[in-house]
Formats: C-alpha cells, structure tokens, sequence
C-alpha cells in the first residue's frame, strides 16, 4: 500500500482579494474578475514584496484659482478614509472651483481600498501598477494580458514607464529589485579601472512605473 504524499502547494484564492482589503471594493473587484481574468492573482514573479497594508503614502493637493495650493499628507488608510468621508460633492465642488490631486507613494491593499471605492475606480489601474512583468505564464499564477485598444480610454487614465539611474553606492550581488515595488533593478559588472576593487558597477537602473487617473465632476470641478 503506497502512503498518501502530503501536498505543500499553497492555494491562492482567484478572487483578486490580494489588491484590497475586505470590505465593498473586494466585491467589486471579485466582479470585476469575470471581465478582466489578470485581477484574479497577484504578479507571481513579485515575491519579494508583495502588497501588504500600510506600505504607501498618500499626498492631497488642493487647487483652487487665485490662492495658494493646500497640502494635506494621510500616513494611513484610515486617516485618508474619514477625510474622503467628508462633504465633497458635485455640489461644493461647483461652488468652490477646487480641485484636488492625491499623489499615493506605493501601493497597499488598505489605500487602495480607501480610494477605489470612494472614487469608484476600475481595479485594472492598481493592478496595472504593480505588475513587475510585461508577461505571465499560466503556469506561473499571474496573467497579464494586454487590454484591447477600445478599452482603453487615455482621458481617464493611462501608464508611463520609464527608467531611473541610481547611484547605490556599492553593491554585492548582481540580484537586486526595489524593496517597495519588487521591480528589477539593471546592473552590470564593474569594467572602470579607476574603481578596480568593486565587483559590480555602483550605477543601477531601477524600473519605473506611473499612473495616472481622474474624473470630472462638471465643467469646474476634478480629481485625480
């Protein structure tokens, strides 16, 4: 009689529960699954650093013609949720003509849950930024399909990547990747005589991703 092999594979839930906390925006982004599968599970290559509470920072600029920009910083998700549960509505922002910016510095699923759902945002935008590959295997976990063309609507929202030369100082392996994204950071080995007893060269470039999203409220009032 063979023994039964105990299996150690993790099941990891395919609702997309891995981009927000519990609560409203999580049903929405489990309906949100059906249209877009890549919602279903988080990047499999970003194992490092996976999203997790509290890893980000959101910044509010207030803008409001002739006087000067207001700041206000949330340091926590629950802060940046009372304050969106204040008054703003089509209403006080036609009266007021301020816009407001909020600038989020990483991602965590309780921010995200602040903000999608007080904004009602699609789920596919912070998915989007914090995909590390271009590309997932199926047999990896993660998907990550291109949109079609005529879902994309570049007035709402839209993605820029681009590349960041960093001076690391020294650096000792040639595995490195940012400690908040998980996104790889390039570095070559050290051909420079002038610097002969560094392994690698102490310049890397760091993958960079920003996104960006907004919503008009009449022909005065905006977020984004």
């Amino acid at each position: 009689m063979q023994a039964e092999v105990p299996s150690w594979r993790h099941v990891v839930p395919d609702d997309g529960r891995w981009l927000s906390v519990e609560g409203p925006y999580r049903s929405y982004i489990a309906a949100w699954c059906e249209l877009n599968p890549n919602l279903r599970v988080a990047d499999s290559k970003n194992v490092w650093t996976p999203l997790r509470n509290g890893n980000a920072r959101v910044a509010m600029l207030e803008l409001e013609q002739g006087r000067q920009v207001r700041r206000k910083d949330f340091s926590f998700a629950a802060q940046l949720s009372a304050h969106l549960k204040l008054p703003y509505t089509k209403t006080t922002a036609e009266r007021l003509s301020a816009n407001r910016i909020y600038i989020m510095e990483g991602l965590a699923p309780d921010f995200i849950a602040a903000l999608g759902e007080h904004f009602l945002i699609d789920p596919s935008f912070f998915m989007e930024q914090e995909r590390t590959t271009l590309w997932g295997n199926s047999h990896q976990g993660s998907k990550q399909i291109p949109c079609l063309p005529s879902s994309m609507d570049p007035g709402t929202r839209f993605l820029l990547k681009y590349y960041e030369v960093r001076d690391f100082g020294t650096i000792g392996t040639p595995y490195q990747w940012c400690a908040r994204t998980g996104r790889n950071i390039s570095i070559t080995r050290n051909t420079r005589p002038d610097v002969y007893d560094l392994v690698f060269e102490p310049i890397g470039i760091v993958y960079r991703k920003c996104s960006f999203w907004s919503q008009t409220y009449d022909d005065k009032g905006w977020v984004g």
